[in-house]
């Protein structure tokens, strides 16, 4: 388990405990048929092969702060990767812990270690244990920091321009109470850096160039109102065909327990852009395939809730990797009185995230010097 964040949830008194996670094991099935597959996660024995490997990279749970040359191996395609080390059995697991990825066959074996880290495939080895709030109310820890941050948090807000110069940073939001404006002498920026949340910003030729190597996927979750299908019954996608048995985006995850009594969690991936009526459409199609089949029992269905979290998983091609692609990234902390935090500069992993936010914040006056991981 990483080591928790004390100046976040303890400082903000959330109690916060260890979860033994899921329990049941997944059934697999193909969602174009809604037929059931013979198909099981593999043994701990190629975990713990895949964990091995990984080990060689130790400076990847700090970040990308990447050796040159680039290990060739961290270059490879995953799925030559997979097929090199006999990881086949492997990638369905993959799928699921990495979902949101895309493509994740064609990606950088880099991304994979990278999502894939030590401390996880230990978890997961050891029986999936993770931090979580003794609540199960992962929102009760913005809502200690709303308070304690009072009227200098804006809601509803959007950025309409933001001045970076010599003196600080100025930065103009609209919000529905009217557009304020904010002097202060550095900016953090949390999101996805993409054209679309770096329009407000004066970019200059490098920053730009820099954030548009970026490639992202699509990714949705919702909620799905099954009655009838038991609490504890996860279904997996996958596909019959070895070594990998990976459907093809855009696709439907799984879908898995919620927690809450009668209702499943779902989630969606695609490589472009899809409306929520187009996700919402082929997610309950897969749906009644699955019911179709008898692989879920008899139910109506509902899809209480879908929210996007595109842009996901910004990654750039095995070239810009090998030419220093983050070295430069990294060069860009600090310089026109910005930071960076996200997963851009670290990986989907809230534990990590948190970590890498304890190294940055303290260094935040270092302005114009380049940040490294430590």
């Amino acid at each position: 388990m990483h080591r928790p964040s004390r100046c976040c949830f303890y400082k903000l008194d959330v109690p916060v405990e260890i979860s033994a996670g899921r329990q049941e094991p997944p059934k697999f099935a193909d969602f174009r048929t809604g037929r059931l597959i013979d198909y099981q996660y593999p043994p701990t024995t190629v975990m713990s092969a895949y964990l091995r490997i990984r080990r060689k990279y130790p400076f990847l749970e700090a970040g990308f702060d990447l050796p040159d040359p680039v290990p060739s191996e961290l270059l490879m395609p995953f799925r030559e990767f997979a097929a090199e080390h006999n990881l086949g059995s492997l990638v369905p697991f993959v799928f699921r812990a990495l979902d949101g990825f895309g493509n994740l066959l064609d990606l950088p074996t880099l991304y994979i270690m990278k999502g894939l880290d030590i401390d996880g495939t230990s978890r997961i080895i050891k029986g999936h244990s993770f931090l979580t709030t003794k609540a199960r109310n992962n929102g009760g820890l913005y809502e200690k920091a709303t308070a304690r941050l009072g009227d200098d948090v804006l809601f509803g807000a959007e950025l309409t321009g933001v001045a970076r110069e010599d003196g600080g940073v100025t930065l103009r939001a609209a919000t529905p109470q009217g557009v304020h404006t904010i002097r202060a002498k550095r900016v953090v920026l949390t999101a996805p850096p993409v054209p679309g949340n770096l329009a407000p910003f004066d970019l200059d030729d490098t920053e730009r160039a820099l954030f548009g190597r970026f490639r992202s996927t699509f990714f949705y979750t919702g909620l799905l109102r099954l009655p009838g299908v038991p609490d504890n019954l996860t279904v997996q996608n996958a596909t019959a065909e070895p070594p990998f048995h990976t459907p093809a985006m855009p696709v439907t995850y799984f879908i898995e327990p919620s927690g809450v009594t009668g209702l499943h969690k779902v989630k969606y991936g695609s490589t472009v852009a899809l409306t929520h009526a187009q996700v919402r459409a082929r997610v309950l199609a897969d749906i009644r395939r699955l019911v179709a089949a008898g692989t879920l029992p008899r139910t109506t269905m509902e899809l209480e809730t879908l929210k996007s979290h595109s842009p996901y998983a910004l990654t750039v091609s095995r070239d810009d990797i090998a030419d220093g692609f983050y070295r430069r990234l990294y060069s860009l902390q600090g310089r026109n009185r910005t930071f960076y935090n996200g997963a851009a500069f670290q990986t989907h992993d809230s534990s990590l995230l948190w970590q890498f936010t304890e190294r940055l914040l303290p260094r935040l006056d270092q302005v114009g010097r380049p940040l490294r991981p430590r």
